[in-house]
């Protein structure tokens, strides 16, 4: 694929990789089909080997190179890792310590780096700017000046690497994927994902629990999916859940259509009071403008009035990125929405559900695209 040559073994394990530059790379597994040794052979002639460990819960623990050559090389040889749950906290070789911080407590996508210099003794900070799915794409120190960003190819692999300041150390790619120099794979934390061919290096540990029948599928597309863990996709929402129409923004929906005799069945009152959809009486009934009918409340979707959410985002919500206080206004605003007829529990909305549009996720978010907002 891509003129790279790939074989297994019978547990579904790569074992080689061949390069279109002739870089040659012979994968060695342990007993938990874990990577734990890397041959390297460099079209130069030389050979690079790198052994990795991992404690029981199947979180890498260090990295090292063990090859004679790798005595004359000023990199680091040995990198060790700490981690905090399931998200690496801090890792450190001779030159010093990184340690990461994270957008939230739950999240896996880098906020900020600080790294320990072991040569002069100080500490400096950098800020990471992330897309819409949690990629780096700059990385700045605390004045704001540029210090590395870097553009992916629809799979991940980090295809322009530009280093303003030299030093500058930027692993991440995927969420919860850490770059190896060496072999040019991704740790993902129970597997080894290849960007290349956009898929994991070994089969699912949980089976069909995780991807489904594919059981070395990342996912259906990068651009909108997560799997921090290496075990099961994620959909990363983009605008956000709609509320409820039970929410302050549902019941400030059912107001305004009640005053503009577009709701029948309920008072101002009843629905200032409404808190679980068991509360709205069943006579009450909404004009279905799409159906041009009068259908029950307690059936009804959240539609969106006018704009739909996808085309708001394509628009001008991307420039902002799905957490942004922009988007959230948006999504919360009860002029955006009215009462519909719903396709069913889980369903989409009757004119929702017509719209053909798909979510944009290709262009990147923050200040640098200021004058691309739309308006």
């Amino acid at each position: 694929y891509n003129g790279i040559e790939y074989t297994y073994d019978a547990l579904g394990n790569l074992i080689y990789r061949q390069l279109p530059d002739g870089e040659n790379q012979y994968y060695q597994y342990d007993l938990e089909n874990q990577l734990v040794r890397a041959e390297i052979k460099k079209p130069v002639g030389n050979t690079e080997i790198w052994t990795y460990a991992y404690d029981p819960f199947g979180r890498r623990l260090s990295k090292e190179r063990q090859d004679k050559l790798a005595w004359t090389s000023t990199d680091p040889k040995r990198t060790h890792f700490v981690w905090d749950g399931s998200r690496l906290l801090q890792e450190y070789t001779y030159k010093g310590s990184y340690t990461y911080l994270y957008t939230d407590q739950d999240s896996y996508e880098p906020l900020a780096q600080v790294f320990d210099n072991a040569k002069d003794g100080k500490q400096y900070l950098a800020y990471f700017h992330n897309d819409q799915i949690g990629i780096p794409r700059e990385m700045t120190d605390v004045h704001g000046n540029l210090l590395w960003y870097g553009e992916y190819t629809a799979w991940g692999r980090l295809k322009k690497d530009e280093r303003i300041y030299k030093n500058a150390h930027q692993p991440f790619r995927l969420q919860n994927q850490y770059f190896d120099e060496e072999t040019g794979l991704h740790y993902n934390l129970m597997r080894y994902y290849e960007p290349e061919a956009g898929r994991f290096v070994n089969q699912d540990p949980i089976g069909l629990l995780g991807a489904g029948d594919n059981l070395y599928q990342f996912a259906v597309n990068a651009q909108s999916w997560i799997d921090p863990l290496g075990l099961s996709r994620n959909r990363l929402a983009t605008v956000g859940k709609t509320p409820s129409k039970v929410s302050t923004t549902g019941r400030a929906v059912m107001q305004r259509m009640l005053s503009a005799k577009e709701l029948r069945g309920m008072s101002a009152e009843q629905i200032s009071n409404l808190r679980r959809v068991s509360d709205i009486p069943s006579s009450a009934q909404f004009w279905d403008t799409p159906t041009k009918s009068w259908q029950p409340v307690r059936s009804a979707h959240m539609g969106h009035a006018g704009e739909d959410a996808v085309d708001y985002w394509n628009r001008r919500g991307k420039f902002f990125g799905k957490k942004s206080p922009e988007v959230r206004s948006w999504m919360r605003d009860p002029n955006n929405y009215r009462l519909e007829k719903g396709a069913g529990k889980g369903g989409n909305c009757s004119r929702g559900a017509k719209n053909r549009s798909r979510y944009d996720m290709d262009k990147p978010i923050g200040p640098r695209q200021k004058s691309d907002y739309g308006h």
